[in-house]
């Protein structure tokens, strides 16, 4: 099976794949392309920069520089990438993003991880939930998007880029003092160990969800009776 990874930023994503191709299936072909793979780092901040009142999605470059983008620009770019995708044949498509999207045109699944934490925080019920914003711009977009899903919505902007993980460590306590046992990692960027680092700092009845477990998961879910 071949499954394309798009990310909202410039591809290879090497973090990404370095915490999970070890997880997912062993027959998968994996092709990566990415929204930005076109713009050079001069071009992205000049065109591609959110403006007041626009949502602002974070990404990485492929220099690993964090990036914030306009998400109603990034979304015209994806659906030039999703269309090469399904030119070149692949099977499934993944979109590297937890943010929101409209349904994209294209004759093969596409997984958007947001539905994927949806569901499982529906599924889960929380009286509380912790979200992880990947900067402060974010925290009001997440909040409204998060109090669809839970009565009482505890958001913590924290850089999966630039933050080490004492202060990971710092943001988990905080978020244990307001009751949080149920956390959403609302960013691709969030690797496994920062979210080791928030369940250990909540305590062993604590449940993290992790978007890249979510869609290692999944895809495992979708390929278990592929040949």
């Amino acid at each position: 099976m071949r499954v394309g990874f798009v990310t909202i930023g410039q591809s290879p994503r090497v973090d990404v794949f370095n915490d999970i191709k070890h997880l997912l299936p062993k027959d998968i072909e994996i092709v990566e392309k990415g929204a930005l793979d076109n713009y050079t780092e001069e071009e992205i901040n000049k065109k591609l920069k959110p403006r007041k009142n626009e949502t602002t999605y974070i990404t990485k470059l492929k220099n690993g520089k964090e990036v914030k983008i306009s998400k109603n620009k990034v979304v015209k770019l994806l659906k030039d990438v999703i269309k090469e995708l399904n030119k070149e044949g692949v099977d499934l498509i993944v979109i590297l993003c937890t943010g929101s999207f409209p349904r994209f045109a294209s004759e093969v699944p596409v997984i958007y991880p947001y539905k994927l934490l949806e569901g499982f925080v529906s599924a889960l019920n929380p009286r509380v939930l912790g979200v992880l914003a990947p900067a402060q711009e974010q925290i009001n977009y997440l909040t409204r998007r998060w109090l669809k899903k839970c009565p009482k919505v505890v958001v913590e902007a924290i850089s999966p880029y630039t933050s080490d993980l004492k202060d990971f460590l710092n943001v988990g306590k905080r978020l244990a003092e307001e009751g949080v046992k149920v956390v959403v990692m609302d960013c691709i960027g969030y690797s496994i160990s920062q979210a080791q680092v928030i369940k250990a700092s909540l305590g062993e009845d604590s449940l993290v969800l992790n978007p890249r477990l979510a869609l290692v998961t999944f895809i495992r879910a979708l390929t278990f009776f592929s040949s």
